[in-house]
């Protein structure tokens, strides 16, 4: 398993899956910024999705290409 999309490489597949996901995942080495202080619901949406292995991927893909 290569941690990509298709393929062995990074492609526009994992850039648009990523940046698409990024608003659900906050990654910390992102250019976007949230509003603070966050909403409840936006910190417990985040929180319940944390560790879900989409978003550590999404958090993946942003500390490899970013």
């Amino acid at each position: 398993m290569t941690g990509y999309l298709v393929g062995g490489r990074f492609t526009v597949a994992d850039l648009t899956a990523a940046s698409l996901l990024a608003p659900a995942v906050n990654p910390s080495n992102c250019d976007m910024t949230r509003p603070e202080p966050k909403p409840k619901c936006v910190t417990d949406f985040l929180t319940r999705w944390s560790n879900h292995p989409g978003a550590q991927w999404v958090r993946g893909i942003y500390a490899r290409h970013r």
